[in-house]
């Protein structure tokens, strides 16, 4: 038996006399259990969750996620996520050459134009544009119900990357990328929900890539971002250098129908832009939210902030006191 079996049998055991395994799967604690989120997230199985305690985590190597995860923090000015240059995602098309591209495209073009990597010589169509969904690795699986809650995620590279999401749940978290780099990107991703984060200082806030994608965002603050959400014009998977450059700016026009974004009681504030390609949704506010310290950062509201009170009226999405809904990652009665 090798060491690394060995050692995560003890962890199990160990797990199995605490009572912290139940029908829903194993709780992991970093980092007693694992030092890192990542190496956590490799042990993982469907329906484990990965509870991360209190303190200032460096995730250099970034970690992958999987279906039926669930990772949650003790809050997020409590938990502190710093996630290097390789970002959170489930390996992907943009990680593996091998790229499948039968019956994946949907606009013929001659055999002289330059060709997607991976096209064989005898495909006659490669173009493939968004409203089909991205091109998909071989052997990739889907990721389907995947929770992250509690904490903050600190990004310096890549974003938080979904694709092929079904089910994917965002909840009062904090994301930033030092105002450099995309904080979220969804591609080819359904019941996609975003609720009670605030995210900021980034380059963009939420960028949604290759369709069909459907996202809820809502009783989120977004602040002082280049971009706060932008819907990406029609992508191309194509070298399209060569193109007329009416044809190629025509294609990048289209609509697009296989985007759903519903967007709602968000406050967008101190963004270059705030709707980029999609429009305003119901109830979305531009006020001041009023962070105790918007340098250190704290992003806890101050007692007279627009924000408080101002979330979905909902019931379902009260704050833990009972009171309505305040937008954000902190509701005001939160324990600093």
């Amino acid at each position: 038996m090798s060491n690394r079996i060995m050692l995560f049998s003890l962890i199990f055991c160990n797990l199995v006399l605490s009572g912290e395994v139940s029908a829903e799967g194993q709780q992991l604690i970093v980092p007693t259990h694992f030092k890192t989120i990542k190496e956590a997230a490799e042990n993982a199985k469907p329906g484990d969750t990965i509870l991360i305690k209190e303190g200032v985590y460096e995730e250099k190597e970034g970690f992958n996620l999987k279906s039926g995860l669930r990772i949650e923090g003790k809050g997020a000015d409590k938990t502190i996520v710093k996630v290097g240059r390789q970002g959170i995602k489930k390996a992907s098309f943009w990680d593996n050459p091998d790229i499948i591209t039968e019956k994946l495209i949907t606009k013929e073009i001659s055999n002289e134009s330059p060709r997607p990597d991976g096209a064989k010589e005898s495909d006659k169509v490669i173009v493939r544009l968004a409203p089909q969904g991205a091109a998909k690795a071989a052997g990739q699986d889907k990721l389907d119900n995947v929770v992250i809650k509690d904490l903050s995620i600190e990004l310096s590279g890549e974003p938080l990357r979904l694709y092929d999401a079904n089910g994917f749940l965002l909840q009062n978290c904090v994301i930033t990328s030092k105002g450099t780099s995309t904080c979220i990107e969804v591609s080819t991703s359904k019941n996609v929900q975003i609720l009670n984060c605030t995210i900021a200082n980034s380059a963009l806030g939420v960028s949604v890539m290759w369709g069909p994608v459907e996202l809820t965002i809502r009783n989120s603050i977004f602040y002082n971002n280049n971009t706060a959400i932008k819907v990406q014009e029609t992508p191309i998977a194509a070298d399209t250098r060569s193109w007329p450059k009416e044809e190629v700016e025509r294609l990048r026009q289209q609509p697009r129908e296989d985007v759903k974004l519903t967007l709602a009681y968000s406050d967008f504030w101190d963004n270059a832009v705030d709707y980029g390609n999609c429009t305003k949704g119901e109830f979305d506010i531009k006020k001041d939210p009023e962070f105790i310290d918007d340098k250190k950062p704290d992003f806890h509201l101050k007692s007279g902030s627009a924000c408080i009170d101002a979330g979905d009226p909902d019931k379902k999405y009260n704050d833990p006191d009972g009171s309505r809904n305040d937008m954000g990652a902190f509701p005001i009665g939160a324990k600093k």
